[in-house]
C-alpha cells in the first residue's frame, strides 16, 4: 500500500483512522517543533551564557522537563516548565557573576589571557598578576589589597607594598588609603604617622570616606599633623555623611565635648544613634546614657551595644 494510500485513504471524509493519523502526525511535527525551540536552541544559548558566567540550568531544567512531559501530558509539560523558569530560571540569570570571575574576564581582556575564562582563584590571580605585572593600576592595587589581607594568596606585607605603592603614587585613592593604613600599623615598612596621614589625606581629597575618617581622627589626636579639631570636624562630617558609622560616632563625642564645634548634646546624641543602628557598639552605649531617664529605652540600647561588643555595657 503506498504512502498516499495509507494518509489519505478512499473513505478520507468519514474515517476515524485517517483523522488519528492526521492528528498523530500533527502532534509528532509539534514535538519536533518543541524539541528545536525548548530544548536545542536553549542548550546552545546554556553554552554561551556559561562562558559569560551565567547560569541558566534552571531554565535547561524547564525545557527538559517540558519536552519529557509534552510527550504525555502536554498541559503539565508547560506547567513544569514554566514553574522551572519563575522559580529558579530567571533568578538564575540576572545573579550577577562572582566579583573574582567578573575581575579576572577584564584582566584577561586587558592583558590577553590565553586561559579559558573561569571562576577558578588561582586563575584569576594568576591573572591579576600578568595585568599587575604589565601596568594596569586596578590589578596591582587588587594584589596588594589581597597580599595585604591574605586573601586567595599567603599574606605578604612587602608584597603589599609593592603593589600598592605603584598605583598610589599615579593617583589611585583606594590604594593610597591602605598604605595609609599600612604605615599607621607599621605593615611592611617601618610605622609613620606622617606618611599615614600623608596618604590618608591624598586619598580624602579625592572623597574616599574611610580616609576622611582616619584623616580627621589624626587631626583630632594630632597624630603625624598637627592638631587640628576645625579640620577633625570637617573630616568626620564628609566621611559620616556618607554613611562610615566610625565618623558619625567621632563626631557625636565631638559635638558632647564641644571639640571644634560648641557643645550640643541633641547633635551628639543624632550622630550616636546614626551610628549605633550601623552596628557600632560604643554610640549604642552613649546612647543609653543619654537616655537613663527613660530605663526602658535606655536597657534596650544597652543590650543593642552589649550585643554588639561594648565591654562597657556587659559590665554594667
Amino acid at each position: 500500500m503506498s504512502l498516499i494510500a495509507i494518509v489519505f485513504p478512499t473513505d478520507f471524509p468519514r474515517s476515524l483512522t485517517f483523522r488519528f493519523r492526521i492528528g498523530f502526525l500533527i502532534w509528532g511535527i509539534a514535538c519536533g517543533l518543541i524539541a528545536f525551540f525548548f530544548w536545542y536552541l536553549p542548550l546552545k544559548k546554556v553554552e554561551t551564557k556559561k562562558k559569560e558566567g551565567k547560569d541558566w540550568s534552571a531554565i535547561l531544567t524547564g525545557c527538559n522537563l517540558f519536552i519529557t512531559n509534552s510527550f504525555t501530558l502536554p498541559g503539565f509539560g508547560l506547567f513544569l516548565f514554566l514553574g522551572a523558569i519563575s522559580i529558579g530560571g530567571t533568578q538564575s540569570y540576572i545573579q550577577p557573576p562572582p566579583k573574582a570571575y567578573i575581575n579576572e574576564r577584564r584582566c584577561q581582556e586587558k592583558v590577553s589571557c590565553k586561559e579559558d575564562i573561569t571562576k577558578d582563584q588561582e586563575k584569576a590571580i594568576e591573572c591579576w598578576t600578568m595585568a599587575a605585572n604589565q601596568g594596569n593600576t586596578k590589578a596591582q592595587s587588587l594584589l596588594g589589597i589581597l597580599y595585604l589581607r591574605g586573601e586567595g594568596v599567603l599574606q605578604d606585607y612587602k608584597k603589599a607594598i609593592k603593589y600598592l605603592t605603584l598605583p598610589a603614587d599615579q593617583g589611585d585613592a583606594v590604594s593610597q588609603f591602605f598604605l595609609g593604613v599600612c604605615y599607621e600599623d607599621g605593615k611592611g615598612v617601618p610605622q609613620d604617622d606622617k606618611k599615614a596621614a600623608h596618604y590618608y589625606t591624598l586619598a580624602a581629597n579625592q572623597g574616599l570616606e574611610v580616609a576622611q575618617a582616619n584623616l580627621g581622627y589624626f587631626y583630632e589626636h594630632g597624630r603625624g599633623i598637627p592638631q587640628d579639631y576645625k579640620k577633625a570636624i570637617k573630616y568626620y562630617t564628609l566621611a559620616a555623611n556618607q554613611g562610615v558609622a566610625r565618623a558619625q560616632f567621632k563626631l557625636g563625642n565631638c559635638y558632647e565635648d564641644g571639640k571644634g564645634v560648641p557643645q550640643d548634646d541633641k547633635k551628639a546624641m543624632e550622630y550616636y544613634i546614626l551610628a549605633a543602628e550601623q552596628g557600632n557598639a560604643e554610640a549604642a552605649y552613649r546612647v543609653s546614657l543619654f537616655l537613663r531617664q527613660d530605663k526602658h529605652e535606655s536597657i534596650k540600647w544597652l543590650r543593642i551595644a552589649a550585643y554588639e561588643g561594648s565591654n562597657k555595657a556587659k559590665k554594667t
